[in-house]
């Protein structure tokens, strides 16, 4: 890429080295070479080439960041690299972080550096602070989490959950086709949920396991919103009435046995998730 070409995508200064002290964003307490750190940044090009979210100190510049962050994180855990599906939920978890042991843990945002800069896991819930995009970030990174590894619990708005993770792999897949096709610079919380379900159906199915998910884990997070059209009706219009013990997809097709594949199916007229 040429020196004028390259100017278009100045958007990041990007240092590499051992850390130490520096007024630099980012790099003050932290070797800037970690592979977390780099990929994060190295996705805010791709954000400003493609989706062009804010980079202000709102929710589209929150979301920004989370992407930066669950790209990276994505990378961890999937390429042949450190832990691989191991690796912690922390971005700058493998870096020398003076008197600390993380930087922002996706996993348990309200944890984040050891507890001293906590983050919320709920929309507007504790530690919500709407005057700093990197606080903001959590709520998306934690709904990540909960996509790819699933969980249960109780969120600040009281609201109970129990999300059925899809993995990174399907998770990672989501996630770059949300960012780069079904975001833009007006995304921000109120669209966020819609903009990832469309991606999880246009990969896996209007109906699928994956949508479902999605759906499950905005929910966990404070976000609410419809589910997946289609799956409440088809189980209303179970072929057989839920009077059969056999098991059916969700587009009423029946199947030999019990299925061993993951995903949503139909059975006694209910919704199973396996």
């Amino acid at each position: 890429m040429g020196a004028e070409a390259m100017s278009s995508y100045a958007v990041k200064l990007l240092a590499y080295g051992t850390g130490g002290t520096s007024n630099m964003e980012h790099f003050s307490i932290c070797p800037a070479g970690e592979l977390s750190l780099l990929c994060h940044e190295f996705t805010h090009l791709i954000t400003k080439s493609t989706a062009q979210l804010s980079s202000g100190n709102n929710e589209g510049g929150a979301l920004n960041e989370s992407f930066s962050d669950i790209m990276a994180i994505s990378l961890m855990k999937n390429a042949d690299y450190g832990n691989g599906p191991e690796t912690p939920w922390v971005i700058g978890g493998n870096g020398l972080i003076v008197g600390k042991s993380n930087m922002r843990n996706m996993a348990d945002p309200k944890h984040s550096r050891d507890g001293d800069s906590p983050a919320p896991d709920t929309y507007k819930g504790q530690y919500w602070n709407n005057r700093d995009k990197y606080t903001m970030s959590a709520v998306q990174s934690y709904f990540y989490y909960l996509l790819c590894d699933g969980g249960k619990g109780t969120n600040d708005n009281g609201t109970g959950y129990d999300v059925t993770g899809i993995g990174t792999e399907k998770g990672t897949k989501i996630a770059y086709l949300t960012l780069t096709k079904y975001c833009s610079p007006q995304s921000d919380y109120s669209n966020i949920r819609e903009s990832w379900l469309k991606a999880a159906q246009e990969l896996y199915g209007e109906n699928g396991a994956e949508a479902q998910a999605v759906a499950n884990a905005w929910t966990a997070v404070g976000i609410s919103g419809s589910n997946p059209s289609g799956i409440d009706t088809l189980c209303a219009d179970d072929p057989q009435g839920g009077q059969s013990s056999a098991w059916f997809t969700l587009d009423g097709r029946r199947l030999d046995a019990k299925p061993v594949r993951k995903g949503v199916y139909l059975h006694r007229g209910k919704k199973i998730v396996r």
